[in-house]
């Protein structure tokens, strides 16, 4: 829609920065972004990175241009940011027939399935400038019926007109609950109101009553603010910072507010108006808020202490880790606090390390399932032991496996040998092995073992040591 205001415009006159591995990833809200080209992508990607929050981008894909056109560009934003794929814009919808935009759901479904998290089966539905009803209803519901059946979200954007309708039958309530299928109403993903003041005599809404009127339609749906924007450039800020940090208390609401000219307004992230949407996007509260994440390191051992100073539905966390050439990994899990409005202080210890780089991120998750993640700033950096050593083995007494932990600080040559109350060699764990400068644990089964006292003994280079563990049977 904001094609033709921009096309009519054009006659008219003729916080700071986050590195992204620092970003929230929040899956209880929608933090939503319009690019309306792919062109530029060089400053439009790190404009998305270095958000505060995974942003979700909604790509406007064009009319009459081939899928495989946006191939590229949606493979480059897909790792920083969630992607909604408007199927077309509705300025654009009348030039379709049914038959035509079928062919363009599957087409661009094939081509980009993978990489689109939510599909926008219709733009600002009920505008009167989309054609007649029942065409319109036809394309809607036949483009949800493609994405449905290939396990795919699906969103359906309303356009808000209060008073601003030839056509009473397009006012946007009474619109939905005459044409939209009651299959859709109880199963889009998300449900978007498109509102643009300069469009509507200024008005302001009350998001609370929007929203809680369209609930009680999709009694299903995540809800939340379309796309939306100004022309007016010394209405900019304000307009962001307004929509962005509306609040509206309903258990489906997510935000979404996916401003039309980000673009235009804040690329590069070195923008005024950057600036102005990330500290609106920083200052939406979450239901855990995080004050701080910091880590500890002892040997071979890390602790992680972080410190929430509200929580609401809080299941807990898990702690995940990764380090070069592996793929994050659930280590652990802490139990939360459900909902509290005091600081609550978690520790968890990640331990018997080997030397390395890790990385740390809080996966926290509600009772309902969605779950947000923070990440640890900075790497965890593991170093090479600096002395010799042959720890207890553990548990001992033991039946019928323990653990043996012993470091190198420099290579070497590496045997450890089991040994019975008479000196008799019974297994050799390692043979004259060469082992890397690092943080060893190996296991022991003596199942095939008596019980009785054993001695293990490890003999490297310059080093020789025993100690002494017991079977119990």
């Amino acid at each position: 829609m904001k094609k033709l205001l921009t096309i009519l415009i054009l006659v008219i006159m003729t916080l700071s920065f986050r590195s992204s591995n620092s970003a929230i990833i929040d899956t209880t809200k929608v933090y939503g972004v319009t690019i309306d080209a792919i062109s530029g992508l060089k400053n439009t990607i790190p404009a998305l990175s270095n958000l505060a929050r995974k942003p979700t981008t909604r790509i406007v894909f064009d009319e009459w241009v081939a899928a495989s056109t946006y191939v590229n560009a949606v493979n480059q934003i897909h790792p920083v940011s969630f992607i909604m794929g408007e199927l077309l814009d509705s300025y654009y919808m009348g030039q379709y027939n049914l038959s035509q935009y079928t062919s363009r759901a599957y087409e661009y479904l094939n081509a980009l399935g993978g990489t689109v998290d939510i599909w926008e089966v219709g733009n600002e539905i009920n505008g009167e400038w989309l054609g007649s009803t029942p065409d319109v209803v036809a394309k809607m519901d036949t483009a949800y019926h493609i994405f449905k059946a290939a396990g795919k979200k699906t969103a359906l954007t309303l356009y808000y007109n209060k008073d601003c309708w030839s056509n009473p039958q397009n006012e946007m309530f009474r619109w939905a609950v005459n044409n939209v299928p009651l299959h859709m109403k109880t199963g889009l993903d998300y449900v978007f109101v498109s509102y643009y003041e300069d469009d509507c005599n200024g008005l302001v809404l009350n998001w609370q009553q929007v929203i809680d009127s369209l609930g009680k339609i999709f009694p299903n749906a995540k809800l939340g603010i379309g796309e939306c924007g100004t022309v007016n450039t010394a209405n900019k800020a304000s307009f962001i910072t307004r929509y962005y940090n509306t609040t509206v208390s309903h258990p489906r609401w997510v935000g979404g507010c996916f401003w039309w000219y980000f673009r235009q307004d804040c690329v590069p992230y070195t923008s005024a108006l950057w600036l102005v949407l990330n500290t609106a996007i920083n200052n939406i509260p979450m239901p855990v808020n995080l004050l701080s994440f910091l880590s500890s390191e002892s040997g071979r051992d890390t602790k992680l202490n972080w410190v929430t100073s509200s929580e609401l539905n809080n299941s807990g966390f898990d702690v995940e880790r990764i380090s070069e050439g592996t793929d994050w990994t659930k280590v652990g899990f802490v139990t939360g606090k459900g909902t509290t409005q005091f600081p609550v202080t978690y520790t968890f210890e990640d331990n018997n390390l080997t030397t390395g780089k890790y990385r740390y991120r809080l996966k926290q998750i509600d009772y309902n399932g969605s779950f947000e993640y923070c990440y640890l700033s900075g790497d965890v950096d593991i170093g090479i032991p600096s002395k010799f050593n042959l720890s207890q083995n553990y548990p001992n007494p033991f039946n019928p496996v323990t653990k043996i932990d012993f470091t190198i600080p420099v290579d070497s040559k590496v045997s450890l040998i089991i040994y019975d109350v008479t000196g008799r060699e019974t297994a050799r764990i390692i043979n004259n092995e060469v082992k890397k400068a690092d943080y060893y644990t190996v296991a022991f089964n003596g199942s095939s073992f008596s019980s009785g006292v054993y001695f293990y003994k490890i003999i490297s280079d310059n080093y020789v040591q025993t100690k002494k563990m017991m079977i119990v049977k």
